[in-house]
């Protein structure tokens, strides 16, 4: 009898690079198709009702895991950190390809089936839907990063929109008849006049099917954005769309002065012990073009509900 043949893909990192790690597992399926995948993560969320894959188990919850498809199954284990390759950190290969080739296969890129994807319920579309009901269109906002590398105060201004950027947004869309609705971790500061979405990981992600405008900065969202083909415009600072970027969004390279542009040259969550960098006071303000941002915002979106 001819005994299953298993590739353990092991994700320990965030939402964002769990999404991105969906375009891998189908490439790897698209190499392996006689080998059943088991993802392990820390956002078993990410991969419910995900076709390519046999199991998902969160990390610290894999009793027998060995035993059952490690020991004696001549299983092939990828535990890899991409954010940590060479070509990733210097912004040459998106975080998908660089992942690809240290699994050893070879990405057919983002115009392929080997994209992120998601997969959702009509029942969990219809929660989300009844818990963002509004008679006006919705623009959500993921101005901050809520589960990369933060300061002790949910800051990490690589990423993060600063306030009065994000304020100043949130006014002129509302003046425009949207009503915004912001995604924030709960040390991260609100947004005046926007409505804080409350909600686990799984129902945040499906609220993109209900919302008209979404600005999100590189994050989760960007990529929830991506997978479900909802284009959105994202902000990029320290990072860059040729890593975390995709097509289907509306992608903004922030406009870095040279003082600033040094202060990011020194920065990478995994060179940065005790986020030392994170926690500097610096003005990112001066990087964004505020009429820009909502010009993209007019002419990206704009989705019949679903």
């Amino acid at each position: 009898m001819k005994k299953d043949q298993y590739i353990i893909f092991h994700s320990n990192s965030t939402p964002t690079y769990d999404i991105a790690g969906t375009a891998v597992v189908k490439c790897l399926k698209n190499n392996f198709p006689e080998k059943k995948i088991i993802v392990v993560t820390n956002f078993p969320e990410i991969w419910l009702h995900n076709p390519n894959v046999f199991r998902v188990y969160r990390l610290g919850q894999t009793p027998y895991f060995y035993e059952d498809y490690v020991n004696d199954k001549n299983s092939v284990i990828f535990a890899h950190n991409p954010t940590s390759e060479s070509d990733y950190l210097n912004k040459k290969n998106h975080i998908i390809e660089s992942w690809c080739q240290m699994c050893g296969v070879k990405w057919a890129g983002p115009d392929s089936d080997e994209k992120p994807s998601l997969y959702f319920t009509d029942r969990e579309k219809e929660v989300s839907m009844r818990l963002t009901q509004t008679d006006k269109p919705i623009f959500l906002i993921q101005p901050y990063e809520m589960f990369g590398a933060l300061s002790p105060a949910g800051w990490s201004w690589p990423k993060d929109m600063p306030i009065f950027v994000a304020n100043q947004i949130v006014n002129k869309m509302s003046q425009k008849g949207y009503a915004p609705v912001i995604i924030k971790g709960k040390n991260q500061k609100p947004i005046g006049g926007a409505m804080n979405l409350e909600m686990n990981l799984r129902q945040t992600m499906a609220t993109l099917f209900f919302t008209e405008k979404r600005l999100f900065v590189d994050s989760f969202m960007a990529a929830t954005a991506a997978a479900l083909e909802l284009p959105s415009v994202v902000t990029f600072l320290a990072t860059h769309p040729k890593q975390n970027g995709y097509p289907e969004n509306k992608n903004m390279v922030m406009d870095i002065k040279t003082e600033l542009k040094e202060e990011i040259d020194q920065y990478h969550p995994t060179l940065d012990v005790g986020n030392a960098i994170l926690q500097k006071n610096i003005d990112t303000i001066p990087a964004y073009d505020i009429d820009k941002i909502l010009e993209a915002l007019d002419k990206t979106g704009e989705v019949t509900k679903k």
